[in-house]
């Protein structure tokens, strides 16, 4: 493959994760941020099977798995307790689950990967 140079604009989530993937890929990348000194801002997410296989590939999986919470299934209801969502992840497959942590707790490996 081609060596290309490569401009991410925003160290959020996806730019920070985006970057080492192409660094390991051979890649010249620069990671372009308005913000002096980024942080994360907001509050919690859920990391799903997908987003989990990222981190495991990025080897950030473990340090993400020991500050979030791990969940095995979403159930909502209606006011009224209509059942309007109910996913258990091992129906999907055994080895699935979603993983609630804080933004933060996310953004900060990432974005250290991202400069490294």
């Amino acid at each position: 493959m081609d060596t290309k140079r490569v401009a991410i604009v925003g160290s959020g989530t996806a730019g920070a994760a985006t970057a080492p993937f192409l660094t390991r890929l051979g890649h010249e990348v620069k990671l372009f941020e308005k913000v002096e000194n980024p942080a994360a801002i907001g509050a919690g997410v859920m990391l799903q099977p997908s987003g989990m296989r990222v981190l495991q590939e990025l080897g950030l999986q473990d340090d993400i798995l020991q500050m979030g919470a791990i969940v095995e299934r979403l159930h909502a209801t209606t006011s009224k307790g209509k059942v309007v969502l109910d996913l258990h992840y091992r129906d999907l497959d055994e080895k699935h689950y979603g993983v609630g942590l804080h933004r933060g707790v996310l953004f900060q490996p990432l974005y250290n990967a991202a400069q490294d």
